[in-house]
């Protein structure tokens, strides 16, 4: 004997929570739809809609990168003088002109 046929799709219907509860469930789709009075094809759909969906949605975020490694000068005597990262290319020229004159 069929089973009655599910009631027609409904614009109340919460899909996503549908397919929420199916994931786990661990009914196939076409048993966890007919367990709820759905239609399987219906469910089929919106459960591709929603993957479709979310492979739009980037998968890569944008970051920013701070160099954070101080620039070391380093003397034959074993001083060691650290600048830190940030300092502009220009006044590291200019310092280490200035010592390397000495």
């Amino acid at each position: 004997m069929r089973s009655p046929k599910p009631p027609p799709s409904s614009p109340d219907i919460d899909w996503s929570a549908h397919l929420t509860a199916h994931a786990k469930s661990g009914l196939s789709l076409r048993e966890y739809a007919r367990t709820q009075g759905l239609k399987a094809d219906t469910l089929y759909k919106k459960r591709y809609r929603v993957q479709k969906q979310s492979a739009r949605v980037p998968r890569l975020l944008p970051i920013t990168v701070e160099a954070s490694a101080p620039c070391e000068l380093a003397f034959p005597d074993g001083r060691v003088l650290r600048f830190p990262a940030s300092l502009a290319p220009d006044a590291l020229r200019a310092f280490v002109l200035a010592v390397s004159s000495r």
